[in-house]
């Protein structure tokens, strides 16, 4: 479901409902870029930033899709391993369930993240919903959403809004195709190969059906059924605000200048 474009339409839509909620801006990371989606967006909006995948696919069509806008560079690397500007935004949309340290991941983001800064993350939560896509993607876990909420705090953020971005129609379409199509194979051996290839390749592409229920949800605009559902528990994604408060981050800046330059002096 990860390459279904009503759903994609859906997501940025409430995106763009949190930005305004939280006087988000950028410059902004899209950490885990994939195809390219977020930060093409937010391009179109003015915004400023990078995109990061380790995919080398990934980031060919990412940067072919973005050639138009010089405000946002578009990188291949790790993570984990490339240094890493501070930021306004970070978005990790579909990410951190692929990393094998998730905790590593997100102290590092944290970090990246300007006093005030906001991150915007999706996640698969309920691990009764663990179906065979989350293997096809690559995907080492779902996570409990308090458990999911404690790391977030454990990183250093606040979280400010917990949206369910997929109950009821999307959740009920993915237990339908789930169920009827048994087992496919993913696109490599290992989590990593499928995780290369998850931002290109679909699940729901393997029914003759998804590409024509595809555009009737985009015509229809179905997808706002779901919006009234968005504080609800019953779902399969979430997707999430977190912030870097700005005076408790403004104050340990602080302590860090000073004891620098007390120091300097000793």
């Amino acid at each position: 479901m990860a390459n279904f474009r009503s759903w994609k339409t859906y997501m940025l839509r409430l995106i763009d409902r949190l930005t305004v909620i939280h006087e988000m801006q950028g410059p902004f990371l899209d950490a885990g870029c994939g195809c390219g989606d977020v930060s093409l967006h937010f391009a179109r909006r003015g915004w400023t930033g990078t995109a990061v995948d380790f995919s080398d696919a990934a980031v060919q069509e990412a940067a072919e899709r973005l050639c138009e806008f010089q405000s946002v560079a578009v990188i291949q690397g790790d993570l984990l391993d490339r240094e890493l500007s501070p930021v306004r935004t970070i978005v990790l949309m579909d990410v951190i369930e692929h990393v094998r340290d998730d905790e590593a991941l997100l102290r590092r983001l944290a970090d990246r993240l300007l006093p005030g800064g906001h991150l915007v993350v999706t996640v698969p939560v309920n691990p009764a919903e663990w179906r065979w896509d989350d293997e096809f993607y690559g995907h080492y876990r779902r996570y409990v959403r308090e458990e999911f909420i404690e790391l977030i705090e454990r990183s250093g953020l606040h979280a400010l809004s917990i949206w369910d971005c997929s109950f009821p129609l999307f959740w009920g379409m993915r237990r339908v195709y789930t169920g009827i199509l048994r087992d496919r194979d993913g696109p490599g051996r290992t989590l990593g190969d499928r995780t290369k290839c998850s931002s290109q390749r679909s699940a729901w592409s393997f029914s003759p059906l998804s590409a024509w229920i595809d555009r009737l949800i985009l015509a229809t605009r179905l997808y706002q059924v779901q919006y009234p559902f968005r504080t609800g528990r019953w779902g399969c994604e979430i997707l999430l605000v977190a912030g870097r408060p700005f005076v408790e981050a403004q104050v340990a800046d602080d302590l860090v200048d000073a004891n620098s330059r007390l120091g300097a002096v000793v």
